[in-house]
């Protein structure tokens, strides 16, 4: 890989970031650059279940370090470089010069585009959609959209509940970033398959009150396994 691949993340301990950032290191990938940006704290929501691991205690300079992988922290503002390849492993809302000049990669915890937005495992289950990750490009402002990479679902079984769940889909979300850094899969990127016509809006966060059912939907579901 002759390219270098910067990584987007905070300027924060982030676990996401922690072990994508261990697991190219164990792939052998040395080609990376990780970019921080500053870290905005703000009002969390307050979730009757987590479906997310804890963060790390470690910030990402003090990880680059370990892992001999360049580091600069940056204000997304200054940031003009173009034709570069940009996996967001922790990151907002970025202005339109990152897609627009750049190949911007993100993985999302969701079957795109029957799920897209926030808490989409828990979306999925409520509304009986697929279970899946992907990993896409961005091209435009659409939220969790842009091309395919790839996108798998996540395997059930009838003994899991939510937490075993989130936990395979976390971990099949860390390899398939892994695994598009090591094959360079964004070469092959590609419109997403829409000839069913089911392009769901992206989400918000669920309100606790729905996150009350999903455990009993949740029940229903692998019962029909």
């Amino acid at each position: 890989m002759a390219k270098k691949i910067i990584v987007l993340t905070y300027d924060h301990p982030h676990r996401k970031t922690y072990d994508f950032l261990n697991s190219l290191k164990s792939a052998g990938v040395n080609n990376i650059k990780v970019i921080a940006q500053p870290w905005i704290e703000r009002k969390n929501h307050i979730p009757l279940y987590k479906t997310r691991p804890s963060s790390s205690d470690i910030y990402p300079e003090e990880l680059c370090k370990q892992l001999e992988y360049e580091f600069e922290k940056y204000e997304v503002s200054r940031f003009d470089k173009k034709n570069e390849v940009i996996m967001i492993a922790g990151a907002g809302i970025l202005p339109p010069f990152f897609y627009t000049n750049n190949i911007l990669i993100n993985a999302h915890c969701g079957y795109i585009p029957q799920v897209r937005g926030l808490d989409s495992l828990k979306w999925a289950i409520y509304r009986n959609l697929p279970i899946g990750v992907t990993i896409h490009r961005i091209i435009d402002e659409n939220v969790d959209f842009g091309l395919m990479i790839s996108r798998k679902k996540v395997p059930l079984f009838f003994d899991d509940n939510l937490h075993t769940i989130a936990k395979r889909q976390y971990e099949m979300e860390i390899a398939m970033m892994v695994d598009t850094v090591v094959k360079e899969s964004w070469k092959n990127a590609k419109e997403f398959d829409i000839s069913d016509g089911i392009i769901n809006e992206p989400t918000r966060r669920m309100p606790n009150s729905k996150e009350k059912e999903i455990t009993k939907i949740l029940e229903l579901r692998l019962a029909q396994l």
